[in-house]
C-alpha cells in the first residue's frame, strides 16, 4: 500500500511539473510572440519613417542592455524628438569633417539636422588635427616643420599597405591665384597679405597700431605689394591607394611675382632641407621636385637639382651607370628635376595652332596642312574644336588631337609627292606624340612599355631637333621634356631599390595632384570661389584633414577627383570608351619594378627610333655615336646644356616668336 502511495505521489509530482512546464512554455511563447511582433513593428516603423541618428540610438540602447521593447520606445522618442542620443561614432565625426571641409558651414548644418550627425560645435570640440599655417614672409624651418606635422599625422611610411620598403615622395611646387588683400590672423597675431619678397624690413606682427600704419604706408608707396599668388609647396607619396597619394601642402606664402631666381631657390632649399631631415620622413625620401614651366622656378631648381653627378655610392647607381645619352646630373641625395607632363602636352599643341607650324625633318607641318589631312581622314567635324586658338589649356582636346594624328593612315598610292611627303611627316609627328602621351594614358601598358616609349621619344627628338632646331621645337619645351623623361628613369631606378615589390605609377609624377588640390580649394565653398591668403590657409587645413579621412574611408571619395581628368587611350592610341579618366585604380598593366630592366627598355626605344628615322634617310645611330664620342647627352644635344636656358621664358609671347619663325622666314627668302 505504501509503495502504491509513493508511486501515486511520484505521478502527481510529475504531472504537476509537466503542467508547470507547459504553462511556462506557453508564457515563454507568448513573450517571444510579443517580442517578435515588436520586432516586426520596429522594422515596419524604421522602414516607413526617416529616423535621424538611428544607428547612434541603437548603439546606446545595446550598450545599456535594452531589449527590443526598450529599444523601440527609444526610437519612437527619437523620432518624436523627445530623446537625443549623446554618443557619436568616429565615422560620424569623419563624415561631418568631410562635409564641413568640402561644403562649408551651410552644408554641414543641413547634414547635421537631416541625418542627426554631430553639430559644427561638437565637431570642433572633437577634432584634434593641427592647422596648416601660411608663412607671412619667407618660410622658417620651424614653420615648415610644424606644417609637416599637420599634413602627416603619422609618418609617411605608414601610408604604405605593406611595411616593406621605402616610400618614394614627389615634392610639388606651384602657384594659385589669391585676392590681393591684407588680413589679420587672430591666432598668430600677424598680418597676412603683403608679399614675401618686399616685406622683410617691416613688422608683420601686430604689436601696435604703428605696425599697421607703417606697413600700409609702404604698400601705398609700392615699396611692399599685396600678394597676387600663393606659392604652395606640397608632398605626394608614390602610392596607388585612394587618398594616400593626395598632395599635402607644407608651405604657403604670398608672392607679388617679382621674386628673383636666387631668392626663390633659397625658399625651395629651406623647405627641402627641413623636409628631408624631419622625423615624419622616416622610411621615405623625396625623389624629385616637380613644377610647371615657370621660368624663375626652372632656373632656381636647376641650381638645386642639377649640381652634381650621381654619387657612385648610391644604391641605385648600377641601374643608371653608363646608359648611353642619359644625363646623370642631380641634386643632393639624388633629387631630380621634374616637369608636369600635362603642361608639356599643351605646349606641344601650341605650334600646331599657329602659322609657324613644326619643321619635321625639312617638311613644315602647318595648321592648314594638318587640317587638310585630318579632314581627308574623316575628322572634319572636330577641326574647329581641335584648332581653336583661344582654348590652349584643354588637356582632353589636346589628347584627342594627338590621338587623331597618331592614327592617320599612310598616304594612298598615287598621291601627289608633296601630299605624300606631308602625310609621312605628320605620321612621324604622331609617333612622337604617341610616345609622349601613351605611357600616361594607356592603362594596359606595363612599366616596361612606358619606359620603351619614353626612350623612343628621347631618341626621336634628338635627331629631329638637331635637324630643325627651333623650327622643330623651342628650347624650353625640349629641355622640359628631357627633364621629365630623365626623372621617370631615375624614379624607376630608385623604386627598384626602395620598394621592388610594389607598383610604380608614373602618372603620379608631375604637379597634377597639386592642381587637383587647387581645384578643391576653389570648389570648397561654392559661393566664395576666390580666396585670400588667410582663406587659403584654412582651406588647405580642411583639404589635409579630408585627405587623411579618405585614407580611412576610400569608398567615400570614389570618382570625386575628375576636374582635370585625362582621357584614356587603348594600345593603338584610340580613345577608349570603357574608362573615362586615368587614375591608379584603372591601371591594368604590370607596374611592378622588380622585373624591369632600364637598360633593355632604353635600348629598345633607341632601336625603334633608329629604324623609324631610317625611312626618312636619316642615320640616327651615327648621330648618337657621335654624341657619345663627344660626351654629349639628352640634356646636351648640341653640346651646350639645355638647363641653362631655364632662365628664359616658357609660355611667353617671345617663345612663340622665336627661331621657328625666323627659320621659316629665311627658308622662304632662300627659295
Amino acid at each position: 500500500m505504501v509503495q502504491k502511495q509513493n508511486k501515486l505521489q511520484v505521478v502527481r509530482t510529475h504531472l504537476r511539473r509537466s503542467d508547470l512546464q507547459a504553462r511556462n512554455d506557453v508564457r515563454t511563447l507568448m513573450r517571444r510572440n510579443t517580442a517578435l511582433n515588436t520586432h516586426q513593428r520596429f522594422i515596419r516603423f524604421v522602414a516607413s519613417k526617416n529616423v535621424a541618428q538611428l544607428g547612434s540610438a541603437i548603439a546606446v540602447s545595446v550598450r545599456n542592455g535594452f531589449g527590443i521593447n526598450g529599444l523601440f520606445e527609444k526610437v519612437i522618442d527619437l523620432y518624436e524628438e523627445r530623446y537625443m542620443p549623446k554618443g557619436f561614432s568616429q565615422d560620424d565625426y569623419d563624415l561631418m569633417a568631410m562635409v564641413y571641409g568640402m561644403g562649408g558651414r551651410s552644408a554641414a548644418i543641413v547634414v547635421a539636422h537631416a541625418l542627426g550627425k554631430p553639430s559644427i560645435r561638437a565637431l570642433k570640440r572633437h577634432r584634434n588635427c593641427l592647422p596648416i599655417e601660411a608663412s607671412a614672409g619667407y618660410p622658417t624651418r620651424a614653420e615648415v616643420s610644424r606644417n609637416l606635422d599637420a599634413a602627416f599625422p603619422r609618418i609617411i611610411a605608414d601610408l604604405m599597405p605593406s611595411s616593406k620598403g621605402i616610400v618614394g615622395v614627389v615634392a610639388m611646387v606651384d602657384e594659385v591665384c589669391i585676392e590681393p588683400r591684407s588680413r589679420y590672423h587672430p591666432g598668430k597675431n600677424v598680418i597676412y597679405g603683403p608679399c614675401r619678397e618686399h616685406s622683410r624690413g617691416y613688422s608683420l606682427e601686430f604689436n601696435s597700431l604703428d605696425d599697421a600704419n607703417v606697413l600700409w604706408d609702404a604698400i601705398i608707396a609700392e615699396k611692399v605689394h599685396l600678394g597676387t599668388e600663393a606659392t604652395v609647396f606640397a608632398l605626394g607619396p608614390l602610392l596607388g591607394e585612394t587618398g594616400a597619394y593626395t598632395a599635402r601642402p607644407i608651405h604657403i606664402s604670398a608672392s607679388c611675382k617679382r621674386e628673383t631666381a636666387p631668392q626663390h631657390a633659397r625658399l625651395l632649399e629651406t623647405v627641402l632641407n627641413t623636409t628631408t631631415s624631419h622625423a615624419k620622413m622616416e622610411g621615405s625620401r623625396i625623389y624629385s621636385v616637380a613644377t610647371d614651366g615657370e621660368s624663375k622656378r626652372g632656373s632656381a631648381l636647376s641650381s638645386i637639382c642639377l649640381v652634381q653627378e650621381l654619387d657612385e655610392d648610391a644604391e641605385y647607381y648600377p641601374e643608371l651607370a653608363d646608359i648611353p645619352l642619359l644625363n646623370t646630373l642631380c641634386g643632393k641625395d639624388g633629387i631630380t628635376l621634374d616637369k608636369d607632363y600635362k603642361h608639356l602636352w599643351k605646349r606641344l599643341r601650341k605650334p600646331l595652332l599657329s602659322d609657324s607650324g613644326v619643321n619635321v625633318l625639312g617638311t613644315l607641318v602647318t595648321s592648314d596642312a594638318l587640317k587638310l589631312h585630318l579632314t581627308d581622314c574623316g575628322h572634319g567635324s572636330k577641326i574647329h574644336s581641335w584648332f581653336n586658338p583661344t582654348d590652349k589649356q584643354d588637356v582632353p582636346v589636346t589628347i584627342e588631337l594627338f590621338s587623331a594624328i597618331m592614327n592617320l593612315p599612310p598616304p594612298a598610292e598615287g598621291s601627289e609627292p608633296g601630299y605624300a611627303r606631308m602625310r609621312r611627316a605628320i605620321q612621324l609627328l604622331g609617333v612622337l606624340y604617341g610616345c609622349l602621351i601613351k605611357p600616361y594614358t594607356v592603362p594596359s601598358y606595363s612599366l616596361s612599355d612606358q619606359l620603351k616609349d619614353l626612350s623612343e621619344a628621347v631618341h626621336l627628338i634628338i635627331p629631329m631637333y638637331q635637324h630643325g632646331r627651333g623650327s622643330f621645337m623651342c628650347l624650353q619645351s625640349l629641355a622640359d621634356i628631357m627633364h621629365a623623361i630623365k626623372n621617370v628613369i631615375f624614379t624607376v631606378a630608385k623604386a627598384k631599390v626602395d620598394f621592388p615589390d610594389n607598383p610604380l605609377y608614373i602618372i603620379l609624377l608631375g604637379t597634377d595632384r597639386l592642381e587637383v588640390l587647387f581645384g578643391k580649394l576653389r570648389t570648397m565653398i561654392g559661393s566664395d570661389a576666390n580666396m585670400d591668403l588667410y582663406q587659403a590657409e584654412t582651406r588647405m587645413t580642411a583639404a589635409v584633414e579630408c585627405a587623411e579621412i579618405a585614407v580611412k574611408h576610400p569608398d567615400w571619395v570614389k570618382g570625386i577627383a575628375r576636374r582635370l581628368r585625362v582621357p584614356v587611350l587603348d594600345a593603338s592610341g584610340q580613345l577608349s570608351h570603357v574608362i573615362d579618366h586615368v587614375s591608379p585604380r584603372c591601371w591594368t598593366g604590370d607596374l611592378s619594378v622588380r622585373g624591369v630592366s632600364i637598360r633593355t627598355c632604353w635600348s629598345v626605344g633607341r632601336s625603334r627610333a633608329v629604324e623609324l628615322l631610317r625611312a626618312f634617310d636619316l642615320d640616327a645611330e651615327a648621330i648618337f655615336r657621335d654624341m657619345e664620342a663627344k660626351g654629349h647627352d639628352m640634356l646636351h644635344p648640341l653640346g651646350r646644356p639645355l638647363f641653362k636656358e631655364d632662365m628664359r621664358g616658357t609660355d611667353d609671347v617671345l617663345e612663340q616668336f622665336d627661331v621657328r619663325w625666323l627659320t621659316t622666314l629665311f627658308g622662304i627668302i632662300l627659295t
